[in-house]
């Protein structure tokens, strides 16, 4: 009889673990189909399967736990995906030591968790755990190393780490075109984060944009035209199109990016609304506001469902509709948009840190044009103060700080108390990103105004040349960028009595607008 009864009962744990099996398989298929929810049901299936079959400490159930988190992640249900990879952490752990290669797939599912809920110290940590590990198990050379070292870099760019990005994302692509080749999407990812980096830290725009269709052709031939791994790279083609005034590309771009997102991750989704955001700005950048309003107020809509009104997310969104608002004078309806932004980033973040500050001086903007003087400066004071006290006075933060303050006495035309400022912050920032960098535009243009102003054209041609040389080499001699300065020399020409070199300079500025934004 206890023969019989041990036969039944590992003919019972046979049939629950080829039932796991085959619900594994499903579930693989639904990864390569990017369906996540059908996903998610065969994961949370899986766990209660091995689980009932070999109890819930073993290894194949911190396997499931694992890849339920995955499926999780990709729906951005945090809280789930945070228990799920902590079980496949402390199974793992327990079982095989720290520094197991599943120990830090739980680690980097947690570590993605942690970001998608805004804790991005938290989340560093633990990428900086499944880096230590890789190094220690697999060595420098490994592909899972590669994935280390990226999702590592990502953390260093939410942070403002920006130094740290580029030797880890070269290292990364290097080890991956030697691993698989360059048609391989592993590849494919590392061109697209080398790209990112390139344009948005380098101002490298034009290479970055090559690399971006090289990671996109890659993918294509891959998965096809219609899958989920597509959306990353038609993202940034999307952005860096949009950056040098190629609106009709980005346009198509975005459109594809968010129509993969709604029909493999819903209307609803968290990722959806980011790109209604980026739809929301480029139809801002062509002006045509109710568009852009619209995509705004959807992808607001959509965070504050989903990840709740507190969250730094739902923080973003609001600043998008509060932009939108304030390019179009409602400088009330912006100032409540920035004021609850900036509420979710003083509870989130260190008073210092880039987030908060760039809220203060979007609240201090619109008392500035609410001719709240006294509240506008109070805020600028406080930023300078906060700034000088995390940074020290020689800080490129210290220097956007004294801009701010700058800003507010030529709005009340104190042009005296202005001028040492934008010196200073000019000097400041100088030495943060180079005497010739594109950056410095602004500061140039507002002193060579001030010089203009004062009648010192000497001075006036030597800011505004300045700013002309850094605009051109960065974005080229047909940028809408290109169209401001030109102006400002202008004006410098006009007030000059130089007539004729005015108007051949708004004529060509005039040219720069209409080719950009069309005629009307």
């Amino acid at each position: 009889m206890l023969l019989l009864l041990l036969m039944a009962s590992l003919a019972g744990a046979s049939e629950l673990s080829d039932r796991a099996d085959v619900l594994q398989t499903e579930m693989d298929q639904a990864y390569k189909d990017g369906e996540y929810e059908a996903g998610v049901r065969l994961g949370e299936q899986i766990v209660a399967l091995r689980t009932q079959d070999v109890g819930k400490d073993a290894s194949t159930v911190g396997d499931a736990w694992n890849k339920l988190a995955f499926f999780l992640q990709a729906l951005g249900r945090v809280e789930p995906a945070i228990e799920a990879s902590e079980n496949a952490i402390a199974i793992k752990e327990a079982l095989l030591g720290p520094d197991h290669p599943d120990v830090a797939t739980g680690h980097t599912n947690l570590a993605v968790a942690l970001y998608q809920a805004g804790k991005y110290a938290e989340a560093k940590e633990h990428f900086a755990r499944v880096l230590g590990i890789q190094m220690r198990t697999n060595g420098p050379d490994h592909e899972a190393t590669a994935s280390a070292m990226a999702n590592m870099s990502t953390m260093h760019e939410v942070l403002g780490e920006y130094d740290e990005m580029m030797p880890l994302l070269t290292r990364a692509h290097e080890i991956r075109l030697r691993v698989f080749g360059p048609d391989h999407p592993a590849v494919a990812d590392s061109l697209s984060s080398l790209a990112a980096l390139l344009n948005n830290h380098f101002g490298e725009s034009e290479r970055a944009l090559e690399y971006m269709e090289r990671s996109l052709e890659i993918q294509e031939a891959v998965h096809g035209l219609d899958h989920p791994n597509l959306i990353g790279a038609l993202r940034n083609i999307a952005a860096v199109n949009q950056d040098l005034n190629r609106f009709a590309a980005s346009r198509i771009y975005y459109e594809r990016e968010l129509a993969l997102r709604e029909k493999y991750l819903g209307v609803d989704h968290p990722d959806v609304a980011g790109t209604h955001a980026a739809m929301a700005r480029l139809f801002g950048d062509l002006g045509d506001f109710d568009e852009a309003r619209r995509h705004a107020h959807a992808g607001l809509r959509i965070l504050e469902a989903s990840r709740g009104p507190d969250h730094p997310e739902t923080a973003k969104a609001l600043r998008e509709v509060g932009e939108i608002l304030d390019w179009e004078g409602d400088y009330r309806g912006a100032l409540a948009m920035y004021q609850r932004a900036l509420i979710i980033r003083e509870a989130t973040f260190a008073p210092a840190h880039s987030s908060v500050i760039l809220s203060l001086s979007d609240v201090g903007r619109m008392k500035l044009n609410l001719r709240d003087l006294v509240a506008a400066r109070d805020i600028f004071d406080h930023i300078l103060r906060t700034v000088e006290e995390a940074y020290g006075p020689d800080h490129y933060e210290t220097g956007m700080a004294l801009n701010y303050l700058a800003g507010l006495f030529l709005a009340q035309g104190d042009n005296a108390r202005a001028k040492p400022l934008l010196v200073r912050a000019l000097a400041l920032n100088e030495a943060v990103v180079g005497p010739d960098s594109a950056d410095l535009r602004a500061e140039l243009l507002t002193l060579g105004d001030l010089a203009t102003t004062d009648g010192d054209f000497a001075a006036a041609e030597a800011y505004i040349g300045r700013a002309m040389r850094v605009t051109e080499v960065a974005h080229g001699p047909d940028h809408p960028y290109m169209a401001t300065v030109l102006s400002t020399m202008a004006l410098l020409q006009e007030n000059q009595g130089h007539l004729d070199e005015a108007r051949a300079l708004y004529e060509r500025a005039a040219a720069i607008l209409e080719k950009a934004f069309g005629p009307d």
